[in-house]
């Protein structure tokens, strides 16, 4: 049965206690790089809440959530939203998602770098080196350089 989710099963933006949050069994293991995770909240706050449902359930966020604990946040931004089947809402938010291209990656990572120039900022790179992602997108950016310079 496909149910239609409408703008009243959805209540954005609630400042919510992480010990209030029930985290039952998750079928992510590994966590990936939560310092990369760390580092962006410090600096840009919560970009994306997490999910939960009207019982307090977690759906979508566990490394968001395991973020702030691990920085001593004890609020967690939260979307409160109606959803019948939980382990379909953890699935849908791992699976159905577009990550970047390795060419958009070196476009907003190019143009990243050039913004924190510009400001006088420190490289991005210099920032987020131990990152898993940045180790990567190092990768392709020297990559691209070593192959348009053999051009």
């Amino acid at each position: 049965m496909n149910k239609e989710i409408i703008k009243e099963d959805v209540h954005p933006g609630a400042l919510m206690k992480i010990s209030d949050i029930k985290i039952g069994k998750r079928f992510r293991k590994d966590m990936g790089d939560l310092e990369g995770l760390k580092n962006s909240i410090s600096e840009l706050g919560l970009l994306q809440p997490i999910v939960i449902d009207e019982n307090n359930n977690l759906i979508a966020g566990y490394r968001r959530l395991l973020a702030h604990q691990e920085l001593g946040i004890k609020d967690i931004q939260t979307n409160t939203i109606k959803i019948e089947n939980v382990l379909r809402g953890e699935f849908d938010e791992n699976t159905i998602r577009k990550n970047f291209t390795p060419s958009e990656g070196v476009a907003i990572w190019g143009a990243l770098e050039s913004y924190q120039g510009k400001k006088g900022l420190p490289s991005t790179l210099d920032r987020r080196e131990k990152s898993a992602n940045a180790t990567i997108a190092i990768k392709v950016i020297h990559f691209c350089t070593l192959t348009s310079n053999a051009v």
